[in-house]
C-alpha cells in the first residue's frame, strides 16, 4: 500500500483549512443555537435528554445509585462537569456542547486532506460544517455528537501518524477507549483494527525497503492499541464490579437494545421494549435516586420483566444479559425473519429519511430558518456520493494506502453491526461523518473526469451508478418513513405545558391528537397495538389532555380522556378526584361508578383521603347511601389517625344524616386491581 497522497496540505495550508472550517462550523452552530434556544423542547428536557440531565444532577448531588452503569458514563460525567462550572441550566450545556463539537468538521477536513488532498479536505470540512443533521445534534443533550469527536479523532490519528511508531497505536487505543465510554458501538472496530494493524504492518514490512529497526513490529503495535483502549475502559468495568457487584464492561443497555430490535413485536424502527405489555401499566416503587426511572421506558420494562423472572430485584447487568440472550435466541430460532429485517436495516442505514428517536428533526424546520435552508442538501444526496466515492477510492490503486484501509475498516465496523439493532438518525451519525470524506472525494474526482478527455469514458459507469445509488437512498421500499409519531408530539406538548408556552400549546395538542387518532386507526386495521401506541400509553397522555380539556371547556373530550385513563393508564395520587370532577360535571353516573370500582383498592391504599372524597361527592351527587356510608367509615378512620385535621371532622358532621333514597351499590363484584 502507498503512503497518503503527496497532495496533502503543508503546515500553512493546514492552518488555513482548520481556521476556515472551524469558523464556518462555529458560526453555523451558534446561529442555529440562537434560533432554537427558545423552543419548549430546549427549555424543558424530555426522554433520553432527561435521563442524561438527571444522571448529571445525581453525580453533582452524590446520589448516584450503587449499581452498574446503565449507559456508558463519560457523557453524563462531562455534563455534570459543565453543570458544576456553569450551573445546571441545560441551555448553557447546549451552548458549550455546540461549541466543542465544532471540532468534528475540522477533523473531517484533516482526514480527507491526508487521504485525498487539500481540495477534498476543504470540501469535506465545509460540507461537515453545514450538514444539517450534524448541526441539529450539536445542541442535543445526547452522546451522539460528542462520541463522533472521539471517533473522528481516532480516524485522524490512523491516517495522519506514522504507523511505525508505537506511540501512535497507544494514542489510537486511548481515543478508541474514550469513544467507547461515550458510546460503546465503536468497540466493534477494536478487534477489526487490531487485525488490520497486523495485516497492514506485515505487508508493509515485506514490501518496504526501510530497515527493520525503523518499527517495533505489527504485533507490538496491536498490543499498544489494546493497552491504550484498556487504560480507559477497564476503570469503568472495575467500578461496575466494585460498586454494582457484577462484571459489566461499560453499560447494561446493550443487551436490551439487541432485544428491542430482535423480538416478535419488533418493526426494526421503534424502540420500546415489548417483553410484557403489562409493564406499561404496572406501578413500581423506584429508588428516588434512580435517574433513568424518571424517563426511560426500556429501563423500567427491563427491570420489571427481570424482576418477575428472578423473583427479586435484578442487577442491571442481569437484565442486560437476560434480554441479550432472548434476542440471540430469537435470531437463532427465526433466521428467515432476521435475514429480512437485517436487509431492511441495511437499506435504512442509507435512506434519506432521518428517523427520529427523541425529537422529530423535521419539526424544527418550521422555526429554525437556517436548519431549514441546510436541510435541502440532505442525506439522500450525501449517501450516494459517499458510496460512489468509496467505490472510486477502492478502485484506484494509486489511492490505496494504510490510512484508507483503516478508514474503510472503521466504516464497515460501524455499518455492518448496525443490522443487529434499530436504525435511526442519531445512531448512524458516526458513519455519516466518514461518508462525508468519500462524498467530497467523489465530487472532486467526478469534476476531474469531466475536465479530462481521457477520463470521460469513466463517466459512463459513474453517472448511471450514481443515479442508481440515488434512487436506492431516496426511495422507501420497506416503509421506513413513518407518517405519525404521537409520542414525540406528546413530548412536545408536555414541553409546551411545562415551559408555560401557552401560545404553542393549542397547536401542539391538535397535532398530538391527529397523530394519535391516525395511530389508533392503524391499530384497528392491523388488529394489534403498535409500538408507538404502547409508548403513548406509557407516557400517560391523558394526564396532560384531561386538565387541558377541562380548562378549555371541552366536556365531551374530557369525559373520553377520563375513560381512557381508566382503561390505559395507572391512576394514583390526586387523579381519582379529578376523574370524579369530570364525571360529576358531565352527569355521567355510570362512568363515575366504574371509576370507583377500578380505583377502589389502589386509591384506597395510596390516598384514602382522596378516595373518601370521591365516595362523598359521588354519594351526595347521586344520593347513593352506600357510598356515603363507606365514605363515613373511611373518614372515621382518618379522623382517629389525624385528630387535628379539621376537614375530616367537618365531613363526618355532614355525613351524620344519610340520604333517604334507596341505596345503590358502588362496589363491583370483583374490584379491578391495578
Amino acid at each position: 500500500m502507498t503512503e497518503p497522497s503527496t497532495d496533502s496540505p503543508n503546515r500553512s495550508r493546514s492552518l488555513l483549512l482548520i481556521g476556515l472550517v472551524l469558523a464556518v462550523a462555529l458560526a453555523v452552530r451558534l446561529v442555529h443555537f440562537c434560533q432554537v434556544r427558545d423552543s419548549p423542547l430546549y427549555q424543558y428536557v424530555t426522554l433520553d435528554e432527561k435521563g442524561n440531565h438527571e444522571f448529571a444532577l445525581a453525580v453533582l448531588q452524590d446520589r448516584l445509585p450503587a449499581a452498574s452503569y446503565y449507559k456508558a458514563p463519560l457523557y453524563g460525567y462531562s455534563l455534570a462537569g459543565v453543570y458544576a462550572l456553569l450551573g445546571d441550566a441545560s441551555i448553557r450545556a447546549r451552548l458549550v456542547q455546540c461549541i466543542l463539537v465544532a471540532v468534528s468538521p475540522v477533523l473531517t477536513a484533516l482526514i480527507a486532506a491526508r487521504l485525498f488532498g487539500w481540495a477534498v479536505g476543504l470540501i469535506a470540512g465545509l460540507w461537515a460544517a453545514v450538514f444539517w443533521t450534524f448541526v441539529f445534534f450539536s445542541t442535543e443533550l445526547l452522546d451522539a455528537a460528542p462520541a463522533c469527536v472521539f471517533y473522528l479523532l481516532l480516524a485522524y490519528l490512523l491516517v495522519a501518524w506514522d504507523d511505525r511508531r508505537w506511540t501512535k497505536w497507544l494514542a489510537c487505543g486511548l481515543a478508541l477507549g474514550l469513544g467507547a465510554v461515550t458510546r460503546p458501538n465503536i468497540l466493534a472496530f477494536a478487534p477489526v483494527l487490531a487485525v488490520t494493524v497486523v495485516v497492514v504492518g506485515r505487508r508493509r514490512d515485506r514490501t518496504n525497503a526501510a530497515p527493520r529497526h525503523a518499527g517495533t513490529g505489527p504485533l507490538l503495535h496491536a498490543v499498544a492499541l489494546t493497552i491504550g483502549c484498556c487504560l480507559v475502559v477497564l476503570p469503568v468495568t472495575i467500578r461496575n464490579r466494585v460498586v454494582g457487584g457484577e462484571w459489566v464492561l461499560l453499560g447494561a443497555y446493550g443487551g436490551m437494545n439487541l432485544h428491542v430490535a430482535n423480538n416478535p413485536n419488533s418493526d426494526s424502527k421503534d424502540g420500546p421494549l415489548l417483553v410484557d405489555e403489562s409493564g406499561f401499566l404496572t406501578t413500581t416503587t423506584w429508588d428516588p435516586n434512580e435517574p433513568w426511572a424518571r424517563c426511560c421506558l426500556n429501563f423500567k420494562n427491563a427491570y420489571r420483566f427481570t424482576e418477575a423472572k428472578l423473583g427479586r430485584k435484578p442487577k442491571r447487568g442481569e437484565f442486560g444479559a437476560l434480554l441479550a440472550g432472548m434476542g440471540l435466541d430469537h435470531i437463532r430460532q427465526n433466521p428467515g425473519w432476521f435475514a429480512r429485517h437485517a436487509l431492511r436495516r441495511f437499506c435504512w442505514l442509507f435512506n434519506a429519511y432521518e428517523y427520529p428517536s427523541n425529537k422529530d428533526l423535521y419539526h424544527f424546520l418550521q422555526f429554525a430558518p437556517l436548519l431549514r435552508s441546510l436541510s435541502w442538501f440532505h442525506y439522500g444526496w450525501l449517501a450516494p456520493l459517499g458510496l460512489m466515492g468509496l467505490a472510486l477510492a477502492l478502485a484506484d490503486r494509486s489511492r490505496r494506502s494504510a490510512g484508507l484501509a483503516y478508514l474503510v475498516a472503521m466504516l464497515a465496523s460501524l455499518a455492518l453491526p448496525a443490522v443487529m439493532f434499530i436504525i435511526n438518525s442519531r445512531f448512524r451519525l458516526p458513519m455519516v461523518h466518514l461518508l462525508v470524506v468519500f462524498a467530497a472525494f467523489a465530487v472532486v474526482e467526478t469534476a476531474r473526469m469531466i475536465r479530462s478527455p481521457a477520463q470521460r469514458r469513466k463517466l459512463l459507469i459513474v453517472v448511471p451508478g450514481l443515479a442508481a445509488l440515488t434512487l436506492f437512498c431516496n426511495l422507501d421500499p420497506f416503509g421506513y418513513r413513518k407518517a405519525h409519531q404521537p409520542y414525540l408530539r406528546l413530548a412536545y406538548a408536555v414541553a409546551c405545558l411545562m415551559s408555560d408556552r401557552q401560545d404553542l400549546l393549542d397547536d401542539a395538542i391538535i397535532h398530538f391528537e391527529h397523530d394519535l387518532k391516525a395511530d389508533l386507526a392503524d391499530l384497528r386495521q392491523e388488529g394489534r397495538r403498535s409500538n408507538t401506541t404502547l409508548l403513548v400509553d406509557h407516557c400517560c397522555p391523558m394526564r396532560l389532555l384531561l386538565p387541558y380539556y377541562v380548562q378549555r371547556g371541552r366536556q365531551a373530550d374530557a369525559v373520553r380522556a377520563a375513560e381512557w385513563m381508566l382503561d390505559h393508564e395507572p391512576v394514583d395520587g390526586v387523579w381519582p378526584a379529578r376523574l370524579m370532577d369530570v364525571f360529576i360535571a358531565a352527569d355521567r353516573k355510570a362512568s363515575a361508578q366504574r371509576a370507583l370500582d377500578v380505583l377502589d383498592r389502589p386509591a384506597m391504599a395510596a390516598r384514602p383521603d382522596v378516595m373518601a372524597d370521591c365516595l362523598f361527592r359521588f354519594g351526595r351527587t347521586w344520593h347513593d347511601r352506600d357510598a356515603l356510608t363507606r365514605a363515613r367509615e373511611v373518614y372515621e378512620r382518618l379522623a382517629r389517625a389525624n385528630p387535628g385535621e379539621i376537614l375530616f371532622h367537618e365531613r363526618l358532621r355532614q355525613l351524620r344524616k344519610p340520604p333517604t333514597t334507596a341505596p345503590t351499590t358502588t362496589r363491583a363484584a370483583t374490584p379491578r386491581s391495578r
